[in-house]
């Protein structure tokens, strides 16, 4: 796995494989074989039994990624999205 980079899946998909980090470290295996059988690094495996150990299921939920919030209104979106689907002769483009 290419460090800094989030693994492919879905919020829900990476929320079962930290529990499934968890349930193995539960299970007896140590850090290194859950960070290999999950193809995570080591601190990531570290992390997700801390956060267990603070609070537990709850913390190993996904988290919104926060980001620029839209110029657009949702109206806008909305208004939008008609001239987009209308093409652009409706536009008046040629």
């Amino acid at each position: 796995m290419l460090w800094g980079m989030r693994p492919p899946g879905t919020p829900r998909q990476l929320e079962a494989r930290r529990q499934r980090a968890i349930a193995l470290l539960r299970a007896g295996e140590t850090y290194q074989s859950v960070a290999g059988t999950l193809d995570a690094s080591l601190s990531s495996v570290v992390r997700w039994a801390q956060a267990h150990r603070r609070g537990g299921k709850t913390a190993l939920r996904p988290r919104p990624i926060p980001g620029r919030p839209p110029r657009l209104s949702v109206s806008q979106k909305a208004r939008l999205v008609q001239r987009l689907v209308a093409g652009p002769l409706a536009a008046g483009y040629s």
